[in-house]
């Protein structure tokens, strides 16, 4: 079980929506409005998933999709402010991707990404 450090709050790779509710109230107390706004939008984006979806709580693989959802939104956004000379909100718009960045997992680079499917073909005896 892996964990991160983020904001201040130790968060396991197992408990997205846990850690984005502990780093809201890490922000509130460091009074960080930038990363609140940010987390609250998660958190938001978070409940009303669970909402709509009849739960209470979302699974971190369906946190992940609504974390990369958002942060895809984020990029377009900075790109069309970016577009329309709107550089003082693009700027705000990249700060929250790099929050909404924080609580996504990594993803592997293409060497690992190479490793595993030559070490996937080579268990299956494909050629």
């Amino acid at each position: 079980r892996r964990s991160a450090v983020t904001h201040g709050v130790t968060m396991a790779v197992t408990d997205i929506h846990a850690a984005v509710n502990a780093g809201v109230k890490a922000a509130m107390k460091a009074r960080d409005k930038e990363t609140l706004g940010a987390l609250r939008g998660m958190k938001a984006a978070f409940d009303g998933m669970a909402k709509d979806g009849g739960k209470d709580a979302l699974s971190d693989e369906q946190c992940v999709t609504v974390l990369r959802k958002l942060a895809k939104q984020r990029q377009e956004s900075i790109e069309a402010f970016e577009k329309g000379g709107r550089q003082e909100l693009a700027d705000a718009e990249k700060v929250e991707l790099a929050v909404i960045e924080e609580y996504l997992p990594a993803l592997a680079d293409e060497a690992t990404t190479r490793q595993w499917v030559a070490e996937a073909i080579e268990q299956s005896g494909a050629s």
